[in-house]
């Protein structure tokens, strides 16, 4: 899995670097791509896309770039036509249904060509779509995003539209140092969709890297990962997912923020999930359908649901990661078709909430041992059970299954240096405790936790 989506960086990040300047804009020695400057001065002008007389439209600017060019957008807030269109395909259908014409309002467009479209300040650049689809990107690629807040979505009325602040179809994208921010709107109207806007939706032929970014009071999931196209072989998205943050800072779960999964991978799709911290939604990290997940050191506190689980008959490897304060069950083998393993990781303080999507539980293993390994992990101070297996959450209980000192396990006090970074204490049982076959960055056996193991601290794709 690593090497895998790493082969596909390769691709990504050859984006043509702001070159010497001509007298059309910036152009690039080696490819003769040109940079164009976007203002949103409202003056009632067009401009011609140079530095002293920028582009005053946005879409504008895209639609006048051709494949390769950079658009520099300066401080300013930007705002789309909206359109109502349709999209031709369900992101989250069955085969039979997925190709049928859903209603959608669509804000920014970019179609047919890569682009790298860059804000002068990440708080100061903002676009405001206005839109269940607020930036499109289309059969385009490699395009890069970077540098400035994405905000002001409004959900559409049809429950199997993929609203998203960045929707991602047949297309390549760097996602960098990028603020999704307050993409919280509801349906209000008959019939209720019930979902909500997601931050980053990849739909079939997505190639997605997520690096550095803030995800933050989204009404659905932060980034969802949906299926590829039945008729076209390996189309599954595929995300590198690294240093973001996603959560919810206020009316979260059961209000309009935060009301998904943090990181959902369905259907075929393949993620590696890297170094990230989410906090506050409904549920953390969870792998579906038959996609293939890596989870490594990542941060998942304070879901009123699950952290992380595996489901259906996806494959999920999870190592290194802290699970904390999860309302019902920390981490999952959920089905007994799952495969996977559970290794290096500390999940403590879950089950403070009254059952409803899983069983009170530091751990709920439902599948066998030879499909699902768990070794080497911390699993202790959980309410209910630490480890069980079966039962039905607010219904029949889960069976207690005997874990310290088998497999590598534990049970004991992590003794934090602090609950921000959760680093272990020089003091702490869970040092050097890992499984020996995973070693930390100095070289030494590995540490439990998220500052253990060799994807430690690691910030980039």
């Amino acid at each position: 899995m690593n090497s895998a989506h790493r082969s596909v960086l390769v691709t990504l990040v050859l984006i043509p670097l702001l070159g010497a300047c001509n007298g059309s804009g910036t152009e690039s020695p080696e490819d003769s791509a040109t940079t164009w400057y976007v203002d949103d001065l409202q003056d009632g002008q067009a401009g011609n896309g140079t530095e002293e007389d920028p582009y005053r439209d946005l879409q504008f600017a895209v639609d006048a770039a051709e494949d390769g060019d950079t658009l520099l957008l300066l401080a300013g807030t930007y705002e789309p036509e909206v359109t109502e269109t349709f999209d031709p395909t369900c992101g989250n259908c069955s085969d039979e249904e997925f190709r049928q014409d859903i209603p959608i309002t669509l804000g920014f467009h970019i179609a047919d060509k890569g682009l790298r479209i860059q804000g002068e300040s990440r708080k100061e650049t903002v676009l405001q779509t206005g839109a269940g689809y607020g930036v499109l990107f289309e059969n385009s690629g490699p395009s890069t995003l970077e540098n400035l807040t994405i905000t002001g979505g409004i959900r559409d009325a049809d429950g199997q539209a993929t609203d998203a602040a960045i929707v991602v179809r047949h297309s390549e994208l760097t996602v960098r140092n990028v603020n999704l921010l307050d993409n919280n709107d509801l349906y209000d109207g008959e019939p209720d969709p019930v979902v909500g806007i997601i931050g980053i939706a990849g739909r079939e032929g997505a190639v997605l890297t997520v690096v550095g970014s803030t995800i933050e009071n989204t009404s659905w999931d932060g980034i969802a990962l949906y299926r590829g196209d039945p008729e076209m072989p390996d189309s599954g998205p595929t995300a590198i997912i690294v240093d973001n943050t996603i959560g919810c800072s206020e009316r979260c779960t059961f209000y309009e923020n935060g009301r998904g999964v943090a990181i959902g991978v369905t259907w075929d799709a393949q993620a590696t999930i890297l170094n990230n911290r989410l906090h506050d939604y409904w549920k953390g990290i969870g792998s579906f359908g038959t996609s293939q997940v890596v989870v490594e050191n990542n941060l998942v506190e304070d879901m009123y649901g699950w952290g992380i689980i595996a489901a259906g008959e996806s494959h999920l490897e999870a190592n290194n990661n802290v699970v904390v304060r999860s309302g019902n069950t920390g981490m999952a083998a959920w089905d007994s078709t799952a495969t996977g393993s559970f290794q290096n990781n500390i999940v403590t303080g879950s089950g403070w909430v009254e059952e409803w999507v899983g069983k009170q539980t530091g751990v709920w293993m439902n599948v066998s041992e030879d499909r699902f390994s768990m070794a080497y992990n911390d699993i202790w101070g959980n309410d209910g059970e630490q480890v069980c297996s079966g039962g039905y959450p607010a219904s029949t209980d889960c069976t207690p299954i005997a874990f310290d000192g088998v497999d590598g396990n534990l049970s004991l006090d992590p003794l934090w240096n602090d609950e921000v970074d959760y680093r272990l204490d020089v003091d702490s049982p869970l040092i050097d405790q890992g499984h020996p076959e995973i070693l930390d960055v100095d070289g030494s056996r590995s540490d439990l936790g998220i500052h253990g193991g060799p994807e430690s601290g690691r910030t980039d794709p």
